[in-house]
């Protein structure tokens, strides 16, 4: 049974890759455009005034602080908190999120169940983050993950800000 199958098979194959294999044809000719003087000292005004300087500000895509406001919410939902030694790691998920024109809170919650809620602040150009992490904010080390994880955020916050975002223009 095999072997007749199998000689079915091949055949069946060799026949359908055999048709496949047929030559397509050969490839267009390149595209030929000739110019008349108007049109060509048209494009040579055009590539003229790429290399001039424009008397407009340049585009800053990125304000002085170093950092924008619209990636607060990609900071957040990318931060990696370090691990210290000798201490437990802080893992959460974002529970739910508001986010204004100048305050941003994130409601979040620990692999252990516990409360975190992480704050963002525009000031001008500078933002500020502050955490408080479980049940027991004042606990030290409640502070200290409160601490590492405010840090984090905004050393994600910079590592966004290192990527170039072209503003949009709405006309």
């Amino acid at each position: 049974m095999g072997t007749w199958h199998q000689k079915f098979l091949l055949v069946g194959f060799l026949l359908l890759s055999a048709g496949c294999m047929q030559q397509v044809g050969t490839p267009a000719p390149g595209s030929v455009v000739e110019l008349d003087a108007s049109e060509a000292a048209s494009v040579y005004a055009s590539f003229s005034l790429v290399g001039q300087t424009s008397s407009d500000p340049p585009l800053q895509l990125l304000p002085k602080s170093g950092v924008r406001w619209t990636d607060v919410l990609k900071a957040v939902q990318t931060l990696e908190v370090p691990r210290a030694p000798n201490s437990e790691e802080l893992l959460f998920s974002i529970i739910s999120s508001d986010i204004g024109p100048e305050k941003a809170s994130f409601r979040m919650e620990t692999a252990q169940h516990w409360p975190v809620l992480l704050t963002a602040t525009l000031d001008g150009e500078q933002i500020q983050f502050v955490a408080i992490v479980g049940p027991y904010p004042q606990d030290a080390t409640a502070k200290k993950q409160s601490r590492a994880l405010e840090k984090a955020a905004y050393a994600s916050l910079i590592q966004w800000g290192r990527r170039p975002q072209l503003p949009v223009i709405r006309r």
